[in-house]
């Protein structure tokens, strides 16, 4: 089946890992479901210099989390953040060989473990990743596109005011795909469940070009923050 094609871009050790991909449809098993993704609070916005990040989950009263779908347990959304390139090929993962314009990344930690502990652990972490495409017909993430500009360069910090995480989700979420690997960024520790979206949101084009002008540690926008592409040691 051609939709098993999911080719990933990590940064783990080349012959190390378990890296088992796994196709889910809504007819094979729950789908995930994302809990107080619908709530409203205030999030910080921070340029770190290799991508810009949303955080500021953990002070919530009503912290959006993730359960169900093969997960096994309740994650906590800790941060989320972006990758991309000055071409189209700003995906950190691909699909039959496509990339896509960008691609976002919404990490959780398993409920109970801080940060250092599920870093330690196969399944500390559960990321859903989310392909973003252009089209016209795209709508808008006003909320971030409006703050984009002001984190332009490195180490600044915004903050924004009623930030709704579920605007960030596709339209269609019955099928994506799953394998066990580690964070793309960071150290190479094994401690992540992925949980990647085949069909993906459609944006407008402003998104990507104010993400093309993210600056990175020398101060130019930064021309891309995705790894080298990797097969999988084995597809199901």
């Amino acid at each position: 089946m051609r939709s098993l094609n999911l080719w990933k871009k990590d940064n783990a050790k080349r012959g190390k890992g378990n890296h088992q991909l796994i196709f889910f449809t809504e007819n094979k098993t729950p789908p995930i479901r994302f809990v107080n993704y619908e709530k409203q609070s205030n999030v910080t916005l921070h340029n770190h210099g290799h991508s810009v990040e949303v955080s500021g989950f953990d002070t919530w009263p009503e912290r959006p989390f993730i359960t169900d779908g093969g997960l096994g347990s309740k994650y906590l959304l800790t941060e989320l953040h972006f990758h991309w390139s000055q071409k189209q090929n700003g995906s950190e993962h691909t699909v039959d060989g496509q990339h896509f314009d960008a691609e976002l990344h919404l990490v959780h930690v398993k409920e109970g473990l801080t940060p250092e502990e599920a870093i330690l652990t196969s399944d500390g972490f559960a990321v859903v990743g989310i392909f973003y495409k252009t089209a016209l017909s795209g709508s808008p993430l006003l909320a971030l596109q409006n703050q984009l500009s002001q984190v332009t360069e490195k180490d600044a910090t915004v903050q924004i005011d009623n930030w709704k995480t579920n605007v960030l989700l596709p339209t269609v979420m019955n099928t994506f795909f799953r394998y066990n690997g580690s964070l793309t960024k960071g150290g190479c520790h094994e401690a992540v469940i992925w949980s990647v979206y085949k069909v993906p949101r459609f944006n407008n084009a402003e998104l990507i070009q104010l993400l093309r002008t993210i600056e990175g540690e020398d101060g130019k926008p930064i021309q891309t923050n995705v790894r080298p592409v990797q097969p999988f040691n084995k597809t199901a």
